[in-house]
């Protein structure tokens, strides 16, 4: 779709790092709202911001900010300080890398995050971009450009709709055609659907663990029965897992560790689709 934010202005980011700060964030605000509510994500320009935020202290600096705002429990106000730190986490089971690594990438495009927050209403993240005073290609132009990148047909299975959305608006940024699926089961059925259509996919990407449902590593099994040689990338959060490790034993052609990053995304896949796809 083109974008209704016609009067932006334009700054010049790495789009795979940029991706990712978003990525994280959004990813960050599912799990605060525990998988119910709404992410608002919005873009404006901003004037003077070293008005505003202190540590941005180029005066007359223009600059586009990102604001994504959740419905979430809120961050405690004596974690607000400290939720950049690498290794800070509330979670259990979180390393606390995810905003840490997001601030570091902002930051090194002169840039900073901002958050405010109220318990039980929800966050806030605010990315500030230097903006850039060169003239940037027009949609007709960006749209010729993507209409000439080769069409592949990918199948993206993983059991979190949120990582689901965010991977296939990834892919679709990249340039592929891209069907979800919820589990393992639901990714055979549609594998078989479009085999029979003619309508094959050139690759596959498979979560290997899926809670309550058919998993990457059987699902695989599955598809090899139908097309021995199917292209299939397992994906993980655990790379320590076996499967991950010794991919190819499990029947997979790569793996590919989670959270998704564009480039990590891009790199796998023109491997593969040539064949050479080595491990991430």
């Amino acid at each position: 779709q083109r974008s209704a934010f016609t009067d932006l202005r334009p700054v010049e980011a790495d789009e795979g790092q940029l991706a990712q700060v978003v990525q994280n964030i959004v990813l960050n605000a599912n799990e605060a709202m525990s998988g119910h509510g709404t992410v608002y994500v919005s873009l404006v320009n901003v004037d003077s911001p070293d008005k505003e935020i202190s540590s941005l202290a180029d005066a007359g600096q223009q600059f586009v900010r990102i604001d994504i705002k959740d419905t979430g429990i809120g961050i405690p106000e004596q974690d607000l300080a400290r939720i950049f730190d690498p290794y800070f986490s509330t979670k259990e089971k979180g390393s606390g890398l995810g905003l840490a690594t997001s601030y570091s990438i902002v930051k090194n495009h002169g840039g900073t995050i901002e958050v405010t927050s109220s318990i039980d209403t929800g966050s806030t993240f605010s990315i500030y971009l230097p903006a850039i005073a060169e003239a940037i290609p027009t949609e007709d132009a960006l749209f010729e450009k993507a209409a000439g990148i080769q069409k592949f047909r990918i199948l993206l299975m993983d059991d979190e709709e949120m990582v689901r959305n965010v991977a296939k608006g990834m892919l679709e940024a990249l340039g592929y055609e891209v069907d979800t699926a919820a589990d393992g089961a639901e990714a055979v059925q549609l594998f078989k659907n479009a085999r029979e259509s003619g309508t094959p996919y050139a690759l596959v990407i498979l979560d290997l663990t899926v809670k309550g449902g058919m998993g990457g590593e059987e699902a695989i099994k599955e598809l090899r029965a139908i097309d021995s040689q199917v292209a299939a990338v397992v994906s993980s959060g655990y790379a320590d897992s076996p499967v991950v490790a010794d991919y190819r034993t499990y029947g997979f052609t790569a793996s590919l560790n989670k959270p998704y990053q564009l480039e990590a995304l891009k790199n796998c896949i023109e491997k593969v689709t040539r064949n050479v796809c080595t491990e991430l």
